[in-house]
């Protein structure tokens, strides 16, 4: 194993750790920043002998962990709850006698009749012994992935410089949306992934190149999260097959990858030309 890839693979594996450490804490922000830092580094971890691959496979297992936690802290919304509203019972009738007849007037109540009982539950001790409510602590959900309007604007120069238009965006993310359709009546979980992924994509760019910063955020936020997905699913393969890769799960990966790192190099700065 050279020094370089040795390099990287130790890199990636602190990445991982520190991801894991980050979710574990409940700061899923930072989890989610090492984990797309993990996925930078991923181009400069392959090859190598056989303590390369098992050093890949215990980076995959933590990564794995950390999804798993991360998953798990996303909001789940409930169904609204239906309270079933009793029937009314009729009010029987009353007779002309009946309403004309005066009720015999109550008893009166003592003077010197005790009023401790009346306020029984009132005082200290038994305010003491009754259980307080418990509440359910709320789960904390990762914020959004999101960049400025300037981040934006950077985004829009390189997609310009490009050729890039988004008309032209349109057509792809409607296309891919079709595709993704087919796959999901084909019950084929990857294609239909990789499919919302490359719509999304397009999505992006095309919000991006109007300056609808909302919508490229919306769009953005969620395509970090089905990258993830495909990696994962690509990481499921590998380690259920003793690390050997599946070319077009591989592919498919390393494109969705691709496109995602370019719209974060260019929201920095780099590779948009002045």
């Amino acid at each position: 194993m050279n020094e370089a890839l040795k390099t990287a693979l130790q890199e990636a594996r602190t990445a991982a750790e520190a991801a894991l450490s980050a979710a574990q804490a409940g700061d899923h922000d930072e989890a989610r920043r090492q984990l797309a830092l993990l996925d930078d580094l991923r181009e400069h971890c392959s090859g190598g002998n056989a303590a390369a691959g098992a050093s890949r496979a215990k980076t995959l297992r933590i990564e794995a962990e950390t999804l798993s936690l991360l998953d798990a802290a996303r909001p789940e919304i409930s169904e609204p709850t239906q309270v079933e509203v009793p029937e009314v019972q009729p009010v029987p009738e009353v007779s002309e006698a009946a309403q004309m007849e005066v009720p015999d007037a109550a008893p009166e109540v003592p003077q010197d009749a005790p009023a401790e009982a009346a306020v029984a539950d009132s005082t200290p001790a038994a305010q003491e012994a009754a259980p307080e409510p418990t509440q359910a602590k709320p789960r904390q959900a990762a914020s959004p992935h999101a960049y400025t309007a300037e981040g934006w604007a950077l985004v829009a120069a390189g997609l310009r410089a490009a050729g890039e238009e988004a008309d032209e965006l349109d057509r792809d993310a409607a296309q891919f949306d079709a595709q993704r359709a087919v796959a999901r009546t084909e019950r084929d979980t990857f294609r239909a992934k990789v499919c919302e992924g490359q719509a999304l994509q397009a999505q992006v760019e095309a919000a991006a190149l109007r300056g609808d910063v909302e919508a490229a955020n919306a769009a953005w936020d969620r395509l970090f999260d089905v990258v993830t997905a495909i990696r994962s699913m690509e990481g499921t393969h590998r380690r259920k097959n003793g690390g050997q890769a599946d070319p077009f799960k591989a592919a498919c990966y390393d494109a969705a990858r691709e496109g995602r790192l370019k719209i974060s190099q260019w929201s920095q700065g780099r590779g948009v030309s002045a």
